[in-house]
């Protein structure tokens, strides 16, 4: 998977995880995976991973960072709740793991962890990347391990 932390090991230990599979999400899989080995230029399947951007905003400013750049021509803004919840009502169930990260830091979407136990409630592998350069305090923390995240990078 591009760009991607989550490892063929980690899909295994979904693919077993009884609490996130279902006889839907493993026919997904497999007809995306015939698909590109077959290298068919369309699939009609929906996807078995998703990686969505909560926020693209971020709280540093790295020298290689791309939203520092003029290629991302895109405006700073963090992604709505309802159309979080609508997505993941349209895909949850064939899609096996979603990643909360792209290019933003995650936590400073205000809504993030009402996002993270929705997808959670709806029994998908759930993972998130972030810097950390944000106050965590007993409360904060509190929230991240009571979200339903499976994995934090």
């Amino acid at each position: 998977m591009k760009y991607s932390a989550i490892t063929y090991p980690d899909i295994l230990k979904i693919l077993f995880d009884r609490r996130k599979i279902s006889f839907r999400k493993v026919c997904n899989l497999l007809r995306n995976i015939i698909g590109v080995i077959g290298k068919k230029r369309y699939l009609n399947t929906l996807p078995s991973y998703l990686q969505i951007d909560p926020s693209k905003t971020c709280n540093i400013s790295c020298p290689d960072c791309v939203l520092k750049s003029d290629e991302l021509s895109v405006k700073t803004t963090k992604f709505v709740k309802q159309s979080f919840f609508r997505l993941i009502d349209e895909v949850y169930e064939h899609t096996l793991i979603m990643a909360l990260y792209l290019v933003g830091e995650p936590f400073l979407n205000k809504d993030i962890f009402e996002m993270m136990k929705y997808a959670h409630k709806r029994r998908m592998y759930l993972f998130l990347s972030s810097n950390f350069n944000i106050k965590v305090d007993e409360p904060f923390a509190t929230k991240i391990v009571t979200s339903g995240l499976d994995a934090l990078i």
